[in-house]
């Protein structure tokens, strides 16, 4: 059984492509996290401002209002409210989840994969 052992230049490679792509594809995350939740804010601000309307016009509407008719719409109500919630919450935890995580990439150092580079690159200088 002979398993792959990469050479020392293939894992310097890969370490230099992870560091050269690593502030962009930071900042691409953190753009695209602040979109997600700007997204997520208008769209459920939108949502709530046609519902109330909704919900208003059909409170103001002349049909007779029984008990029954008031608990449905009562009903209706929560089952809008906390689906809008949830869905939101969802959006919003996607999207800060990739915002943060952009924002980490983009200001925590990899220190070891630096320290790698530079000593392989002191190592390769002084051959």
């Amino acid at each position: 059984m002979s398993t792959f052992t990469p050479s020392d230049e293939l894992v310097i490679d890969r370490v230099r492509k992870e560091q050269r792509y690593r502030r962009p594809l930071g900042t691409v995350c953190v753009v695209i996290g602040l979109m997600g939740i700007g997204l997520v804010v208008y769209w459920v601000h939108d949502l709530d401002t046609q519902s109330v309307a909704l919900f208003d016009e059909l409170a103001k509407s002349p049909q007779p209002s029984t008990q029954h008719v008031a608990q449905s719409f009562d009903a209706v109500r929560f089952n809008t409210g906390f689906s809008l919630g949830f869905m939101a919450a969802a959006g919003l935890a996607g999207a800060t989840e990739c915002a943060v995580f952009g924002l980490v990439w983009i200001t925590v150092p990899s220190s070891k994969d630096r320290l790698l580079l530079r000593v392989w690159d002191r190592q390769s200088v002084t051959k």
